[in-house]
């Protein structure tokens, strides 16, 4: 949960799974300060698609979802998500 201003983060992944292995991030946002976050993946581990931007608004959810090959996560979908 992003509460104030500059909180950007970097998500790691400490393993790449098992094949077939899912995993979903919710970030939820909250107005608290005046500039957007911005989330980095970890690219030794996760084939993403970059960074995630935040917005800055109150109860704000995106939602980002990573499939194993085994070997890596791959980002299968991100969205913003009705609050």
């Amino acid at each position: 949960t992003i509460t104030s201003d500059n909180e950007d983060q970097t998500i790691t992944f400490s393993g790449a799974g098992s094949a077939g292995d899912e995993i979903m991030i919710i970030f939820t946002t909250d107005s608290g300060g005046s500039a957007d976050e911005v989330i980095t993946f970890e690219t030794t581990l996760t084939q993403s698609a970059g960074t995630l931007t935040l917005a800055n608004l109150t109860a704000g959810q995106y939602v980002v979802c990573f499939r194993s090959n085994g070997t890596v996560w791959i980002e299968k979908s991100r969205t913003a998500a009705l609050s």
